[in-house]
């Protein structure tokens, strides 16, 4: 499966930066070391578009800014990175289905976000959702404060060069048929939701979930007062899995709670 690399743009009050690397997460992975070249893509009406930003040789990293592809092109409110072995056409029916390699762990850039003058970065990746999945993502990872910003950056790809239209809710745990706040969110985006600051606590959990669009969920927790940034993302039932068929782990885990949601 192709991967691609998120860059945080078209975000209010945000800039993203995304460092890709021509290198394996494992130095064992000697036979991937070549030559790739590194594309912006987004979307448009007449399907996928990509542009060129470098070349890079082996061992070799670029950083791209939100501000170097903003000026590339107009109005742009989501976009992802690829590196690949050939040059990509300006125009895509599809997302590349060759992208970087396979490996364990997957390869991947350092994806930052900078509000003010704080910085937060993790390792990160994405790969084509399919069209008919759903999230579930259990949260205690915003950082509760009385003057602390609170949002969710939900991210989706998906290969079909389209937007869907979908909801999210968000409820606590130990409560969830009580849902405290929902909004659209939409396919082959970056959607930008403002959760209130007091609905964080440090001895609840939240659960988020769509039943129509799966995704990345990352959470942020920000102060103005301290210029400090956090950011976090949660991980899919399966990767708590080590021994056994870990998509049938992730089945259940997740049609139990599918029962439990409204």
């Amino acid at each position: 499966m192709a991967t691609f690399f998120p860059l945080f743009s078209g975000l209010p009050g945000c800039k993203g930066k995304t460092t890709v690397h021509n290198f394996a997460p494992d130095f064992l992975e000697k036979e991937v070391m070549s030559k790739k070249y590194l594309s912006v893509l987004w979307l448009e009406e007449k399907g996928w578009q990509s542009k060129g930003i470098a070349t890079l040789e082996p061992l070799e990293s670029r950083v791209v800014t939100s501000e170097e592809v903003e000026s590339y092109i107009d109005g742009i409110s989501f976009s992802i990175l690829a590196l690949t072995d050939d040059r990509l056409k300006e125009r895509l029916t599809n997302l590349p289905s060759k992208t970087v390699p396979n490996t364990v762990p997957s390869w991947r850039a350092t994806v930052s976000i900078k509000i003010g003058k704080a910085e937060a970065s993790y390792q990160g990746e994405i790969k084509p959702f399919p069209s008919k999945a759903n999230l579930i993502s259990f949260s205690p990872l915003f950082q509760s404060g009385y003057e602390n910003q609170h949002k969710l950056l939900f991210l989706n790809l998906e290969n079909d060069p389209t937007i869907r239209e979908g909801t999210i809710k968000w409820a606590y745990a130990d409560e969830p048929k009580k849902i405290i706040g929902e909004k659209s969110i939409y396919s082959n985006n970056l959607n930008l939701i403002d959760i209130e600051n007091k609905v964080i606590t440090s001895n609840r959990i939240l659960i988020f979930y769509s039943k129509e669009i799966a995704g990345i969920p990352i959470y942020i927790s920000y102060s103005s007062k301290d210029n400090s940034i956090s950011m976090e993302h949660s991980h899919p039932p399966a990767s708590m899995t080590i021994h056994g068929n870990r998509g049938e782990s992730q089945y259940k885990i997740k049609n139990r709670w599918n029962k439990i949601l409204t």
